[in-house]
């Protein structure tokens, strides 16, 4: 897992936040969820210095693509079925 520096708009504000992933697709999944994110401007990952410019992604077509996955089906494939409970 990789830490990775996401220059990104919330609040109005340009801030840089840090989240660890496996992936560049994990990170822009990961700050999607946020909703007080409102742009994303550029990703580094920390380890490698690989640098991706993402001004102009559209953030809220990304969040409505998310919107429409069932998180029940992903509940039930991660269930334990012996155990009747969600793996961690």
């Amino acid at each position: 897992m990789d830490e990775y520096l996401v220059e990104v708009l919330i609040d109005n504000r340009e801030e840089t936040l840090k989240t660890w992933a496996y992936s560049i697709y994990a990170v822009i999944d990961s700050m999607i969820t946020f909703e007080s994110v409102q742009d994303i401007f550029k990703v580094t990952n920390t380890s490698c210095d690989k640098t991706w410019d993402v001004e102009g992604m559209d953030i809220e077509y990304l969040r409505s693509l998310r919107s429409e996955i069932d998180p029940t089906i992903l509940n039930d494939y991660l269930k334990d079925e012996s155990l009747g409970e969600v793996k961690h």
